[in-house]
């Protein structure tokens, strides 16, 4: 990876960095100065992810750090459906299959409300069928019109392979983006640790 988990160069983990770079570079370019950019300027059309693997979630509380009972989807890509298939518009989070890919994607996004800033959660685990799901997801807040941090886009990548390395398994990292660096972040913390490469995400 970037990081000490995806440390593989093949194609998959390749167009994984690729797809959280551009993400990003382009999340940045929207939000200029501020720190975040606000929902109006969000385009599906010039926004480069695979918007089958994407999800917009909504805070419907005034809380700043919404719980994933208080977090509703808006927009659930199509991919998803195939083992969350009753999450759709309307859905809360807690309503999400816990062995899903939807969940993967959605497991943190009251920690990108907390920390108020892009995040990019990765890792190797074990999956259905005795195989490994190797899978990156980048999480960006967006603001309603008034600029309150409110809304949530969600892009993902994945492999599912039947390799199973028991070192690699059960194996997750979580970043913050922070001044143009990407910092390890304690998935139960705020803390932030040692910092990457400071002109591209893992």
């Amino acid at each position: 990876m970037a990081g000490t988990i995806l440390r593989q160069s093949d194609d998959a983990n390749l167009h994984e960095r690729r797809m959280t770079t551009r993400v990003a570079r382009e999340w940045v370019g929207i939000k200029r100065q501020n720190p975040y950019p606000s929902i109006n300027h969000l385009n599906p059309t010039t926004f480069s992810a695979n918007w089958d693997w994407c999800i917009l979630a909504r805070s419907v509380s005034d809380d700043v750090t919404p719980t994933k009972d208080s977090l509703e989807f808006e927009f659930v890509g199509r991919n998803f459906h195939h083992d969350a298939p009753l999450c759709v518009a309307g859905t809360h989070l807690a309503s999400i299959p816990h062995r899903s890919r939807l969940y993967l994607a959605t497991d943190l996004l009251p920690k990108m409300f907390e920390q108020q800033t892009a995040i990019i959660f990765q890792g190797i685990l074990a999956w259905s069928n005795g195989g490994t799901i190797r899978f990156r997801t980048i999480a960006l807040p967006f603001g309603d019109i008034v600029g309150k941090l409110k809304y949530a886009v969600g892009a993902f990548s994945h492999i599912l392979t039947q390799d199973s390395p028991a070192h690699q398994l059960d194996a997750t990292e979580l970043f913050a983006f922070r001044e143009g660096a990407w910092l390890r972040i304690e998935p139960d913390s705020a803390d932030d640790k040692t910092p990457l490469n400071r002109s591209s995400p893992p």
